[in-house]
């Protein structure tokens, strides 16, 4: 493990780290009731998703559907960024267990 992946001496955990196994268990104990339904929805046809719920239009996107996907998309971007200007920056990217930087591409 390099010096970046080591954890903290305290025993203490990062938040994302403990965010991760928090939603981990939230899975786990989930996953049994949603992956029957789903797994069954997406057999039937090819769905998209808006906001966590599920669409099987095709073709073209209307007006508001395609705001709320662009949102979407802007927010997973804006997460990922804040987050490593947050913890990784000036490094090459952000470890998402540790939650910290490392220079993977040479510096």
């Amino acid at each position: 493990i390099g010096e970046e992946e080591m954890p903290p001496r305290d025993g203490s955990r990062p938040a994302c780290t403990t965010l991760l196994l928090v939603a981990g268990a939230v899975l786990a104990l989930l996953l049994p009731e949603i992956l029957p339904a789903r797994v069954a929805a997406i057999s039937q046809a090819d769905f998209r998703s808006v906001d966590g719920k599920l669409f099987n239009r095709t073709g073209p996107i209307n007006g508001p559907e395609l705001h709320a996907l662009r949102n979407e998309a802007k927010a997973m971007f804006r997460h990922g960024f804040d987050n490593y200007m947050q913890r990784a920056f000036p490094r090459d990217d952000l470890r998402p267990i540790s939650c910290r930087g490392s220079n993977s591409q040479g510096g």
